[in-house]
Protein backbone atom coordinates (compact mmCIF):
# COMPACT_ATOMS: atom_id res chain seq x y z
CA UNK A 1 0.00 0.00 0.00
CA UNK A 2 1.18 3.48 -1.12
CA UNK A 3 1.23 6.15 2.29
CA UNK A 4 0.91 9.81 1.38
CA UNK A 5 2.72 12.86 3.00
CA UNK A 6 1.66 16.12 3.40
CA UNK A 7 4.18 19.31 3.03
CA UNK A 8 3.22 22.56 4.41
CA UNK A 9 4.98 25.75 3.44
CA UNK A 10 6.13 25.18 0.38
CA UNK A 11 8.13 28.22 -1.24
CA UNK A 12 5.55 29.87 -4.25
CA UNK A 13 9.08 28.60 -6.17
CA UNK A 14 8.99 24.91 -5.98
CA UNK A 15 7.89 22.71 -8.35
CA UNK A 16 6.78 18.76 -8.59
CA UNK A 17 10.36 17.93 -9.58
CA UNK A 18 11.59 19.80 -6.67
CA UNK A 19 9.89 18.12 -4.20
CA UNK A 20 10.19 14.64 -5.56
CA UNK A 21 14.05 15.30 -5.53
CA UNK A 22 13.94 16.63 -2.29
CA UNK A 23 12.20 13.72 -0.92
CA UNK A 24 13.75 11.00 -2.53
CA UNK A 25 16.22 10.40 -0.29
CA UNK A 26 13.65 8.61 1.41
CA UNK A 27 12.12 5.93 -0.79
CA UNK A 28 10.92 4.69 -3.49
CA UNK A 29 8.74 8.20 -4.61
CA UNK A 30 5.69 7.12 -6.28
CA UNK A 31 4.39 10.64 -6.78
CA UNK A 32 4.97 14.44 -6.07
CA UNK A 33 2.68 17.66 -6.68
CA UNK A 34 2.67 20.69 -5.45
CA UNK A 35 -1.32 21.67 -4.96
CA UNK A 36 -1.89 25.06 -7.55
CA UNK A 37 -4.96 27.59 -7.39
CA UNK A 38 -6.71 26.28 -10.98
CA UNK A 39 -7.26 30.33 -12.05
CA UNK A 40 -3.80 31.30 -11.32
CA UNK A 41 -1.14 28.07 -11.79
CA UNK A 42 -0.16 29.45 -8.39
CA UNK A 43 1.37 27.35 -6.00
CA UNK A 44 -1.30 27.13 -2.80
CA UNK A 45 1.83 26.36 -0.70
CA UNK A 46 1.45 22.75 0.54
CA UNK A 47 1.66 19.25 -2.03
CA UNK A 48 2.05 15.88 -1.44
CA UNK A 49 4.74 13.08 -1.47
CA UNK A 50 3.38 9.56 -2.30
CA UNK A 51 5.73 6.46 -1.10
CA UNK A 52 5.58 3.15 -1.58
CA UNK A 53 5.76 1.87 1.68
CA UNK A 54 5.00 3.31 5.06
CA UNK A 55 8.01 3.22 6.50
CA UNK A 56 9.51 5.63 3.50
CA UNK A 57 7.11 7.83 4.17
CA UNK A 58 7.84 7.51 8.18
CA UNK A 59 11.55 8.14 7.46
CA UNK A 60 10.67 10.88 4.88
CA UNK A 61 8.46 12.93 7.62
CA UNK A 62 11.60 12.35 10.13
CA UNK A 63 13.88 13.48 7.81
CA UNK A 64 12.35 16.56 6.53
CA UNK A 65 9.88 17.85 9.49
CA UNK A 66 11.42 21.19 10.23
CA UNK A 67 13.94 21.44 7.66
CA UNK A 68 14.47 24.18 4.92
CA UNK A 69 13.39 23.67 1.26
CA UNK A 70 13.74 26.19 -0.63
CA UNK A 71 14.03 28.95 1.45
CA UNK A 72 11.29 27.79 3.59
CA UNK A 73 11.05 25.44 6.69
CA UNK A 74 8.19 22.73 5.50
CA UNK A 75 5.90 21.11 7.76
CA UNK A 76 6.13 17.15 6.97
CA UNK A 77 3.31 15.20 8.20
CA UNK A 78 1.78 11.68 7.35
CA UNK A 79 -1.89 12.21 5.49
CA UNK A 80 -4.70 11.54 7.02
CA UNK A 81 -4.58 7.76 8.16
CA UNK A 82 -1.54 7.70 5.91
CA UNK A 83 -2.71 4.95 3.52
CA UNK A 84 -4.11 5.51 0.16
CA UNK A 85 -5.87 2.33 -1.85
CA UNK A 86 -4.78 2.02 -5.03
CA UNK A 87 -7.76 0.93 -7.21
Amino acid sequence: MATRVYVGNLSPTTTDDMLREAFSGYGNVVDAIVMRDRYTDRSRGFGFVTYSSHSEAEAAVSGMDGKELNGRRVSVKLFGIGDIDDE
